[in-house]
């Protein structure tokens, strides 16, 4: 609804100057007729003035933006793709990923990074170094995750046959990757400060420093239980992701 000469001109606009756009535009025709110039405009390729810019070819402006179009729908599908395969690879054939100690990982990168960066590519048109930086903190803090929560089943995943990261590395070698990743979180916390998250985003990495050596300290001690370790895993990754957002949110204000 609406009538697209007040479209052009405005609310503002006298009755003679929206006669005049309409005749130019040819609304001043029968429905039929205008249906029949449609028509030939789209086979001859002219679709008229643009609304929004009269007297630049509507076909011109649909030109120029195919290059940006294209290179936006290219990155949106990359990112799709990848994130299909590296969901369809985690377990199904022929890769197997998480039978050969790469499932951690994979979950990760795709949970954690490919995710919010396809759906931010789709809603903002781009893709930056922001972008990507913003999801490095949250995605260690996943992977250490991954890793402690494999921890009270160990025993089963070994008597079943499984070979997920903590049973090929052992509950030691696991626990040195655990820490190393969870010890890179507020690192990457920063390292998305640097290349220009809110300032806020600093005061949050700094709050996590406590659950990260909770963390790493729940992995040391003598006194650990499997399910201590995994509480503290999920905490961790918890801990992460209301933090890094919040960073951002509180910038909106």
């Amino acid at each position: 609804p609406g009538d697209p000469a007040a479209l052009v001109l405005g609310d503002d606009a006298s009755p003679a100057e929206l006669a005049r756009v309409r005749a130019s535009l040819h609304l001043d025709l029968p429905l039929g007729a205008q249906y029949v110039r449609f028509l030939r405009g789209l086979v001859t390729l002219d679709l008229g003035e643009s609304l929004r810019r009269p007297g630049v070819s509507a076909m011109a402006r649909v030109v120029a933006s195919l290059g940006p179009t294209s290179a936006l729908a290219s990155v949106a599908v990359a990112l799709g793709a990848a994130m299909g395969i590296g969901a369809w690879s985690y377990s199904a054939p022929p890769l197997r990923l998480a039978a050969r100690g790469w499932g951690e990982a994979v979950a990760a990168v795709v949970v954690a990074v490919l995710v919010p960066l396809t759906g931010y590519t789709v809603f903002t048109s781009s893709v930056d170094e922001l972008a990507i930086a913003a999801t490095l903190g949250p995605a260690c803090a996943l992977f250490a995750m991954l890793l402690a929560v494999e921890w009270p089943d160990r025993a089963a995943d070994v008597a079943g046959g499984k070979a997920n990261l903590v049973v090929r590395l052992g509950l030691g070698g696991a626990g040195q990757v655990a820490k190393a990743a969870a010890l890179l979180v507020v690192p990457a916390l920063l390292v998305a400060l640097a290349a220009g998250a809110p300032r806020t985003e600093a005061v949050f990495a700094i709050v996590l420093v406590p659950a990260v050596a909770a963390f790493v300290r729940g992995l040391s001690g003598p006194e650990r239980t499997p399910t201590e370790v995994a509480a503290r895993g999920v905490t961790l990754f918890l801990v992460t992701a209301v933090f890094a957002l919040l960073g951002y949110l509180s910038a909106l204000r």
